[in-house]
């Protein structure tokens, strides 16, 4: 089941920012952008959902881990799926509604990392402070995904405002908590705590991009 489809529910935004967090520190800022335009553009109606996982695919050449994990974003019916050859090299098979592709041996990916960074997984030795703020942050989404159960939009657009964030690009944290303060605006305590989640956040893109 999807965590956050491309233009739908999103039922796990802690898993979606985990993934996003995760590509982030294996991508370079430019390909990274590229990707969330990608995802803009999808937003916006200008591709569609066969035309994102192309995209997706061409810009994570190499990392068969990050493109298998995209399969969390896509709607029911759509599927990525890496063929691994030998130790470096990998074909993509993509299928759709309208049925399947399978790249042939001519599109053969040299594989740059096979593996998601540890964002994605249980960190083995973590601190306490870290552990603590992560915890926070988890409960922080339980919380809001709970507010507004009957409105999975909210947790949509809170997601898309958080990948609005690039360390390289200024004044990007400014925006992410304006945007966040008018979504919020009617839920003071989530509001409150948002700080404290968003620190627990960007402590963790800082740490794995260190």
């Amino acid at each position: 089941m999807s965590t956050c489809q491309l233009g739908g529910s999103c039922s796990n935004p802690t898993a979606a920012i985990d993934y996003l967090v995760a590509a982030k520190a294996q991508l370079s800022p430019d390909v990274y952008a590229d990707f969330l335009g990608s995802l803009k553009d999808f937003r916006e109606g200008d591709i569609d959902v066969s035309s994102t996982i192309a995209r997706v695919a061409k810009l994570f050449e190499g990392y068969p881990a990050l493109i298998e994990g995209f399969n969390s974003f896509v709607p029911e019916g759509h599927r990525i799926e890496i063929n691994i050859l030998d130790a470096n090299e990998y074909t993509v098979t993509v299928t759709t509604p309208a049925g399947t592709q399978t790249s042939d041996d001519t599109q053969r990916v040299r594989i740059i990392s096979a593996t998601l960074p540890a964002i994605v997984k249980d960190e083995n030795s973590p601190s306490e402070r870290a552990k603590e703020g992560m915890s926070f942050a988890n409960q922080y989404m339980a919380k809001l995904t709970t507010r507004y159960a009957g409105n999975a939009n909210i947790a949509k657009q809170f997601l898309e405002i958080l990948q609005k964030y690039n360390k390289d690009v200024p004044d990007s944290d400014k925006t992410v908590q304006s945007e966040m303060k008018e979504l919020l605006k009617d839920e003071p305590d989530l509001l409150e705590s948002f700080e404290e989640f968003w620190k627990a956040i960007i402590a963790k893109i800082a740490k794995q991009n260190s």
